[in-house]
């Protein structure tokens, strides 16, 4: 769903699902670092670091909405109440 090399203009909200952040490990398995649930943001802190160092999967059938990074920015640069939320 994500990976860790960096941002993709892009940022990920959980409709439906259970996703986990997970990083890989040295013998190609992954260990889970975290998990999120539905209506979370899954990259967010991506836009202010410019990369991630862990992945995000899911396990069950999820659905996930894409949201224009620069649309984003827009609506946080215009509106203080929602960046104040986030």
């Amino acid at each position: 769903m994500a990976r860790a090399e960096g941002a993709d203009g892009y940022l990920r909200l959980m409709i439906v699902g259970w996703p986990s952040r997970y990083k890989g490990i040295r013998n190609g398995d992954r260990q889970i670092v975290g998990f999120m649930i539905h209506e979370d943001f899954l990259d967010l802190h991506v836009q202010i670091l410019g990369a991630m160092d862990h992945s995000i999967l899911t396990t069950h059938d999820s659905r996930v909405a894409f949201i224009p990074a620069d649309e984003f920015e827009k609506l946080t640069s215009e509106g203080a109440r929602l960046t104040l939320a986030l």
